[in-house]
């Protein structure tokens, strides 16, 4: 059986399709454990609690999307995790700072990545890394408090961020579709409130499959989930804004460590279903 593991934030999982959905024609099994909010802290704890859970081994993949430094991460106990993400826009961000430094989130952040990398490496595990907001260049980043700068270049040689970055590490996914003018978000109503969500459109997911995600695999990406992929953004842009009622259980992500839903073959036919039935309401 061929299964798939997804790991990262609320690009990974979130209330319409992300990248994950477009692979499940690859896989028998794709389980994605991408969480709202969550820090590369959360991402690091669910791999290795997957390793042994799920007994992962050298016939599975796993992909992982990391995200930005600067999160809190905290472990209720040991099925769920609260994930408030980005600290800087916390309404306790004066107190919190105090104690979760952007310098200690970094240097965090790249022992997580080099374990793992260590762990699979050790276990025969296929994977790919991706870079939701990147990781090696955050001067001046929206995803830090203002006025810290950080460069990889001030870091520890023995760290080898640069090797890490050639080696294992693509094009960062946010800041590539800012440079190439494809962001696209939507309309969301929530309880009468319209705002733009602010999470890529399923349009743009579709792109970082193709340029992104796509030329690091050894395996083609089956171009009928792409055409679902365009139906699903058409339908919702026809109900834009578009309120998000209570999701049917059949294709809800469910991410804490009890509540796993494997996505089914026919995943992104359920949700274009969804919303095809949305509109006629």
């Amino acid at each position: 059986m061929k299964r798939l593991f997804t790991y990262g934030c609320s690009f990974t999982s979130y209330l319409w399709p992300t990248w994950p959905s477009f692979l499940t024609k690859n896989f028998d099994i794709v389980y994605n454990r991408g969480q709202a909010g969550a820090g590369n802290e959360f991402i690091f704890h669910s791999i290795v609690n997957d390793l042994k859970q799920f007994e992962i081994n050298s016939k599975d993949h796993i992909m992982v999307m990391w995200t930005s430094f600067y999160r809190m991460d905290c472990c209720l106990d040991h099925t769920q995790w609260s994930t408030p993400g980005n600290l800087a826009f916390h309404k306790d961000f004066d107190v919190l700072n105090q104690y979760i430094l952007p310098d200690g989130s970094i240097y965090k952040t790249f022992n997580y990545i080099n374990a793992i990398i260590d762990l699979l490496k050790l276990k025969n595990i296929k994977f790919n890394f991706f870079d939701a907001f990147d990781l090696f260049n955050f001067r001046d980043s929206e995803e830090l408090p203002r006025g810290v700068n950080f460069t990889i270049e001030a870091y520890p040689k023995h760290m080898k961020l640069l090797e890490l970055k050639e080696k294992y590490f693509s094009l960062p996914y946010w800041p590539t579709a800012l440079k190439e003018g494809i962001v696209e978000t939507y309309q969301v109503n929530d309880q009468g409130n319209i705002n733009p969500d602010g999470h890529p459109s399923i349009k743009m997911t579709i792109w970082l499959l193709k340029n992104i995600i796509q030329p690091h695999l050894d395996f083609g990406i089956n171009p009928y989930v792409y055409e679902l992929g365009n139906a699903i953004h058409t339908e919702i842009l026809n109900k834009s804004p578009m309120k998000f009622p209570e999701w049917p259980r059949e294709i809800m992500n469910f991410t804490c460590f009890d509540k796993i839903v494997m996505y089914k073959q026919d995943n992104l036919e359920l949700y274009l279903d969804f919303y095809i039935s949305c509109n006629k309401t």
